[in-house]
């Protein structure tokens, strides 16, 4: 008889990932029956999964008796809340022990958290306005008192922000420049989490009892933002360039809720690292750990040369 695992977040890119690699996965498609919880079964993503024989269930994570509907008979669980739902570290903290305690409930196994390291113990208290970090390691630390199983994917920059807030801009003169505060040498871990996230979660649920009490750190590598705007220069055949522009200067582009978050968020990359001052080291060992070889930011890129048409045609 199948094990029954049950996902959080399956219509966006973490969960998405994980479902699909189940499905895909020769071994946990023969391991593992799968339930998505979702707030809105009539989303796309929802009746996709369901066209191939996933459970879909509707739950509100702020609702206790639909997430004790949910949990029931589950053996292994993969969790994901989303900070920028509502902007509030406390409720992604409530939401995540509510998760977490209702698993514990109702006799889950196996939890799989998806985490963040806290930019502030990072910084050493340089940096306390990251608050979706902050939120998810506090959350974590909750989770490893639980009488559960448990295991934490941390997943690094995602590499899809080039298509969004990283997209490069026209400078007037048919170049296009990656805008951001880090310098160019900041090396930053990165992740096509609309692809990999499964890769890494696949692997814990492969051998659970590996990874227990463990964090495995999702990147296919660090990079550069300068060795970026190499690699999409060369995809698209176009010249994009690198400009680390002020805190300030950048503070001024974004919108008043969220500009202290990404503005620290970014400073404790370049000042600290993402993953703390032994990233590069952290991610080469836990890239060894991944069911499968993950995206490399050349191959994200070519994939995607198609999204990127305006920097070929300027």
């Amino acid at each position: 008889m199948k094990k029954l695992l049950a996902v959080f977040g399956a219509t966006g890119n973490q969960g998405g990932s994980v479902v699909r690699f189940v499905l895909q996965d020769s071994q946990l498609s023969e391991e593992y029956d799968i339930r998505i919880i979702v707030r809105n079964k009539t989303k796309s993503a929802a009746r996709g999964f369901a066209a191939e024989g996933v459970e879909v269930i509707e739950a509100d994570i702020d609702d206790d008796i639909r997430l004790q509907v949910a949990l029931a008979d589950v053996h292994s669980v993969f969790v994901l809340t989303n900070f920028f739902d509502h902007l509030s570290k406390a409720k992604e903290i409530e939401q995540s022990k509510r998760i977490a305690d209702i698993a514990v409930l109702k006799g889950v196994d196996f939890l799989i958290y998806s985490s963040l390291p806290s930019a502030t113990q990072i910084s050493n208290g340089v940096y306390t306005h990251v608050q979706h970090f902050d939120g998810k390691a506090e959350a974590e630390e909750y989770i490893r008192k639980l009488p559960i199983k448990s295991a934490f994917f941390l997943p690094a920059a995602y590499m899809q922000n080039f298509l969004t807030s990283l997209r490069p801009r026209p400078m007037g003169d048919g170049t296009h420049a990656i805008i951001s505060i880090v310098a160019p040498d900041t090396q930053v871990p990165m992740i096509d989490v609309e692809r990999d996230s499964g890769k890494y979660v696949g692997a814990m649920l492969a051998d659970p009892a590996k990874f227990w009490g463990r964090r495995l750190h999702g990147a296919a590598s660090c990079y550069t933002f300068a060795e970026a705007a190499g690699s999409l220069s060369r995809a698209t055949d176009s010249k994009v360039i690198y400009q680390q522009i002020t805190d300030d200067e950048f503070k001024a582009n974004l919108p008043e809720a969220i500009r202290e978050e990404v503005v620290e968020m970014l400073a404790l990359f370049r000042d600290f690292g993402l993953f703390g001052p032994d990233q590069e080291a952290i991610v080469a060992a836990d890239v060894q750990l991944a069911r499968q070889r993950p995206t490399s930011l050349d191959e994200f890129f070519t994939r995607h040369m198609s999204d990127f048409g305006d920097l070929r045609s300027s």
